[in-house]
């Protein structure tokens, strides 16, 4: 009769054993699909964190070559500015002597002209 327990034992033993390994087996499996998942959500933003980084560069360059064609063109502008001011009769420093020069001229033409004296000509 102890050989019947024991068989009987051995057949429910086993039976507890194969039920504990098929749990194991199916979390394990639980375990690998969660692994799975979590590294194709790693994956998933990294690339999303690739291209948004990507953007931004893009973005970024775009505005430094926008600021860097402002800057020459602003540059450019008042280059010319300078040069046209620069240029001109009013910077030159006899052009106040010329300029007097010619308004006497003017008034002793004029004071000829109409026959008056010019009084303050010479």
């Amino acid at each position: 009769m102890a050989r019947d327990l024991s068989a009987g034992s051995n057949a429910a033993n086993a039976a507890v054993v194969e039920r504990v390994l098929d749990a194991e087996r199916s979390v394990e499996g639980q375990v690998r699909k969660a692994i799975e998942e979590a590294d194709f959500i790693v994956r998933s933003a990294r690339a999303r964190g690739d291209a948004i980084r990507k953007r931004a560069d893009d973005r970024i360059s775009r505005l430094h070559v926008a600021m860097e064609d402002r800057i020459e063109t602003e540059i450019a502008r008042l280059r010319k500015e300078f040069q046209e001011a620069e240029d001109s009769p009013a910077n030159d420093p006899q052009f106040g002597v010329k300029r007097d020069a010619l308004r006497r001229a003017v008034r002793r033409l004029a004071a000829r002209m109409t026959g008056e004296i010019d009084e303050g000509g010479r």
